[in-house]
């Protein structure tokens, strides 16, 4: 079958008992194009809320397809058009329109799909009307798109603003705009390889990085950035093969601050990536992001103050390394009570809780780290003993 092409045909044709030849020419129509925006989105007048799911690190919301369901689908920045599961064509009684080549950028690892016609999706009391998706086996991909019944392409809230609440696990829709961006509390976008890139500063310098929903990591960094954006491992003063703490804190992270508007962040942990730079849900569980795709432009509003510390959650925010009898301090965690408590990076520890540290083994005192609600310590800082009290902070 042709499409989208002009075919003709040489037709026999009978008539009157004798056979003509006379030719017909065949028309395949063009197929109709793919609409993945909404014909007409229903928003009431006041902002719809619904739960969020993100203990899998992406945003997830359930949705009702045609009234059936409700369906687990997940929210993705990176994709334009809707995408369902296979399994969800049969279950809502949708129909296939046609099978379609699949070229969106996502989680997807699909050449060809069914397309259908959606007549409504709803998210909470928002409905959205009237549109195209693409159905594939979700089942076969390795992404964080297996599992889901779909994935949410952006182009549905084109009518609407959209917040991910990642700290109060909320998704909010309303009408409206958000204000001219200022550099501070809105930024500005541009849409690059899928993504909506924004302008972040690390150290002296501002790079393009893509807002991803799905990447769960914190910052993945691009080859085109790899010399822009510094990572490195926690300064050491020497090689180590055994540390202690209560947490993994030795890992590749950005060698200063990450700027995003006015808020600043510290210890953000890096990987190397393929191009393009992102930031994902390590980066954006600490905010509130409204987008504002009419326009443009994006808001990151923090949950608390604007400066955050990405280290591995950690109640001391220490870790050691023998040293003789003595246990040495190679590295402090950002804003942990080990760095506002005076103790500096190769100060030696002489006692914890009034015993040599030779008198613990490792595990005893990882157990320590990770159970006391405080720990004393007597620390010798250049010859000098101090005593002092490392207190875990609330909610630790």
């Amino acid at each position: 079958m042709l499409r989208g092409r002009w075919a003709s045909a040489v037709m026999p044709v009978v008539i009157g008992g004798l056979l003509s030849t006379c030719v017909a020419t065949v028309v395949a129509q063009s197929p109709k194009p793919v609409q993945n925006k909404p014909t007409k989105t229903v928003l009431p007048a006041s902002p719809v809320e619904v739960p969020l799911d993100v203990s899998g690190d992406v945003p997830v919301v359930e949705v009702k397809i045609n009234g059936a369901g409700p369906y687990r689908f997940l929210i993705d920045s990176g994709i334009t058009g809707t995408v369902i599961d296979q399994s969800v064509v049969a279950r809502a009684g949708l129909k296939v329109v046609r099978p379609v080549k699949f070229e969106d950028r996502s989680l997807i690892a699909a050449d060809a799909a069914d397309l259908v016609h959606l007549d409504a999706l709803s998210l909470g009391a928002v409905t959205f009307e009237g549109f195209d998706a693409m159905a594939i086996d979700l089942g076969r991909q390795l992404g964080r798109a297996r599992g889901m019944d779909g994935i949410l392409g952006f182009n549905l809230f084109d009518e609407s603003l959209v917040t991910i609440d990642y700290p109060m696990g909320r998704v909010r829709l309303w009408r409206g705009e958000l204000p001219e961006a200022d550099g501070r509390e809105v930024l500005s976008y541009t849409v690059k390889d899928s993504l909506p890139h924004i302008s972040v500063g690390v150290k002296d310098v501002s790079v393009e990085v893509g807002i991803d929903t799905t990447y769960t990591d914190a910052l993945g960094v691009g080859h085109f950035h790899r010399g822009k954006i510094p990572v490195r491992l926690p300064a050491l003063q020497e090689p180590l093969t055994t540390v202690i703490s209560d947490a993994e804190l030795l890992r590749p992270y950005v060698d200063g601050k990450l700027r995003i508007g006015h808020n600043t962040l510290l210890e953000v942990p890096a990987r190397l990536v393929k191009d393009p730079s992102r930031l994902g849900h390590g980066v954006l569980k600490y905010f509130a992001v409204t987008f504002d795709r009419t326009n443009g432009r994006v808001r990151f509003h923090p949950r608390g103050h604007g400066t955050f510390s990405l280290a591995p959650e950690s109640r001391f925010g220490i870790v050691f390394t023998r040293a003789g009898v003595d246990l040495k301090v190679v590295y402090i965690a950002p804003l942990s009570p080990a760095d506002t408590g005076n103790i500096q990076v190769g100060d030696r520890v002489v006692s914890i809780e009034r015993r040599s540290p030779i008198r613990f083994r490792d595990d005893e005192l990882q157990l320590l780290l990770r159970t006391a609600d405080s720990i004393g310590m007597k620390v010798d800082k250049g010859g000098a003993q101090l005593h002092m009290v490392l207190r875990v902070q609330p909610g630790r």
